[in-house]
């Protein structure tokens, strides 16, 4: 017969196992959906209290792997999660990371790629430009109300799109609406927790002149079908230099 103290050691074993080899309950990515929505869904469903908690689990670290932008220890993540998401290119490319590379070198490109798979990506930005340009570093989460309600009747839970996440997008090309900001993750006491999109989150929807919404609505197709043409590729400077000359010549 075995004795109380005993099963009760088995049993603390087991949930050190279980711990160990958390079985994700998230197994598949939704459309155009964010890696950090992904991490999100999986934190909303998971149990969790605490969010470093989820993220000790899927990045192997308490807080880098939270953020919502750029990836952090991607190699983490696919080691834990086992594969079910992918390989690294298909995790990176759920991320900002492939907007910006195809304007960088190649060398420049895989020192980024190079950070984002087994380190923090705190400098990543600066390597890439983007705190020394004109425009701020920070790259809020947007969100689109008739994205949110599809998802919700189509999906049971409205979540991120990458699409909507690229710089200089603020209008949903299939609603036709400008998108809602979320200013959550640039605060201090938000900057590490996973949040989904809601209305409660987001800023009200902002009141656009037609022909403003029209403008916004050309741009953000450009951005789409240029960073759909680019993915995977390299632009040459060099190259591009003469080509916009040419261009200025004719005009």
């Amino acid at each position: 017969m075995l004795h109380l103290p005993y099963l009760i050691h088995i049993f603390r074993q087991y949930l050190k196992q279980m711990d160990r080899y958390w079985p994700f309950p998230v197994t598949s990515w939704l459309k155009d959906e964010t890696l950090f929505s992904l991490c999100s869904r999986i934190h909303r469903v998971s149990g969790n209290i605490f969010a470093n908690k989820t993220c000790q689990q899927l990045f192997q670290h308490p807080l880098t792997g939270s953020q919502h932008d750029f990836p952090a220890r991607v190699d983490q993540f696919i080691e834990q999660s086992k594969g079910v998401y992918g390989d690294s290119n298909a995790v990176i490319n759920r991320t900002l990371l492939p907007y910006f590379l195809p304007w960088k070198s190649e060398a420049l490109s895989k020192r980024a790629v190079a950070r984002v798979l087994d380190t923090n990506v705190g400098p990543l930005k600066f390597l890439l430009g983007i705190s020394t340009s004109r425009f701020r570093a920070h790259l809020p989460l947007k969100a689109c109300n008739g994205c949110m309600s599809d998802d919700r009747q189509h999906h049971g839970v409205a979540y991120w799109h990458l699409m909507h996440q690229y710089p200089g997008i603020w209008v949903c090309l299939d609603h036709r609406e400008p998108l809602r900001e979320a200013n959550v993750k640039a605060t201090g006491v938000g900057r590490f927790l996973w949040y989904l999109p809601n209305e409660e989150l987001l800023n009200p929807v902002p009141i656009l002149e037609p022909s403003t919404l029209e403008a916004l609505l050309r741009f953000a197709l450009l951005t789409h079908q240029s960073t759909t043409a680019l993915r995977g590729g390299h632009i040459d400077a060099q190259r591009l230099a003469v080509v916009y000359a040419a261009r200025l010549s004719t005009l």
